[in-house]
């Protein structure tokens, strides 16, 4: 019984802690697990709004690539910052495509004499 015991606690003790998630945090919450895992972020309250939440769970599991799956559905990008910090912007706007040339040719109306 005694080495049962033993030989269960030894397994929870191997046992890897379980995952953190992030799905269902807001942005900002999400934004200070990852800064109390090493990471600098630099962000302004405009960009991160308190109704921002992380939709889905990150794939990755290095702590930038997880800030770059979770700023990405927002439109924001990760960009290197002064000092090894990371800065959130704005991702580039989709440009609209470009407009075919117009060409208007008006016809007067023929006058009959």
């Amino acid at each position: 019984m005694r080495t049962a015991l033993l030989s269960a606690c030894a397994l929870l003790a191997a046992a890897p802690a379980p995952a953190e998630t992030f799905r269902d945090l807001t942005l900002e919450e999400a934004l200070a697990r990852l800064q109390s895992r090493g990471l600098s972020i630099l962000y302004s309250s405009d960009l991160v709004q308190p109704s921002m939440r992380v939709r889905d769970e990150p794939h990755a599991t290095e702590p930038r690539a997880i800030l770059e799956e979770i700023v990405a559905p927002y439109g924001l990008k990760v960009a290197a910052g002064p000092n090894g910090s990371l800065l959130l912007v704005r991702g580039a706007q989709p440009s609209a495509a470009p407009a075919s040339p117009v060409t208007a040719t008006s016809a007067a109306p023929e006058r009959a004499s």
